[in-house]
C-alpha cells in the first residue's frame, strides 16, 4: 500500500501535501515545489498556517479543514 501511495504521489503533476493535525508536513511531492518554487527546508519548516499567512502557499485544503476542527 505505501507503494502505491509513493507512486500516486510521485507521478502526479498536481501539487500534493498532506499535513498532521497541527499543520506541520507529512507527505508532498515535488510538483507542489514546482507550483510554489519553494524549497524543501522552506515546506519542513513551516506548519501550514504560517505558510499561507505568508503568502507562500494559497490557501489550501488541509489549512481550510485544520481550521474547522
Amino acid at each position: 500500500m505505501l507503494s502505491l501511495l509513493s507512486n500516486v504521489l510521485n507521478t502526479s503533476s498536481d501539487g500534493l501535501f498532506v499535513c498532521n493535525i497541527e499543520g506541520y508536513p507529512i507527505l508532498y511531492n515535488e510538483a507542489l515545489l514546482e507550483m510554489t518554487n519553494l524549497s524543501h527546508s522552506f515546506i519542513n519548516s513551516y506548519v501550514i498556517y504560517d505558510a499561507v499567512e505568508m503568502m507562500a502557499v494559497p490557501k489550501t485544503s488541509a489549512a481550510i479543514v485544520l481550521e474547522t476542527k
